[in-house]
């Protein structure tokens, strides 16, 4: 009797597969496929971040294409549009690194608001600055500044858009 036990075992195992394959298949459609990536974007960011690692690509709602991959031991994020052009490349920054000139100027513009998030920014349109989340109640700004401090551009986020 005891001889049996693993051939029945192994007759399950054989009789679940399918079902186990089929399971597997209907859970990748609805978290969805990764998207097709045009090879003038992958060429654009293997030039522009040839050292990255572990490279994950997302369409963005504007059809911008995300990459986010680890560069010098930083997790980073960086978007290009579909024929390749650069757009912008985002690092995170702890409030505490933020230059004193940025601390000071957020505090002065946003009064009684909480730091929800700051990056550093580096976009062709303002080369290096940060951007920051700033929050107070259901208000959220975002906030580019410069090195300087200066207010490159803000846009209060709709509410429920986090």
């Amino acid at each position: 009797m005891p001889a049996i036990i693993p051939i029945i075992k192994k007759k399950v195992f054989y009789l679940l597969l399918p079902g186990l394959c089929l399971f597997s298949v209907q859970v990748r459609a609805q978290t969805g496929a990764s998207p097709k990536i045009p090879t003038a974007v992958t060429n654009a960011f293997t030039q522009k971040f040839p050292d990255a690692s572990r490279v994950q690509w997302g369409l963005e709602e504007d059809n911008m294409y995300e990459a986010t991959f680890h560069l010098h031991q930083k997790k980073c994020s960086a978007e290009f549009d579909a024929t390749g052009a650069w757009q912008e490349t985002e690092t995170p920054c702890p409030p505490h690194q933020l230059p004193a000139a940025v601390q000071q100027a957020l505090k002065k513009e946003f009064p009684d608001f909480k730091m929800k998030e700051s990056n550093q920014l580096e976009d062709p349109r303002h080369g290096n600055c940060y951007e920051v989340e700033m929050k107070k109640g259901s208000v959220t700004w975002e906030v580019v500044l410069g090195q300087d401090g200066k207010v490159l551009d803000k846009v209060q986020e709709a509410k429920g858009s986090d």
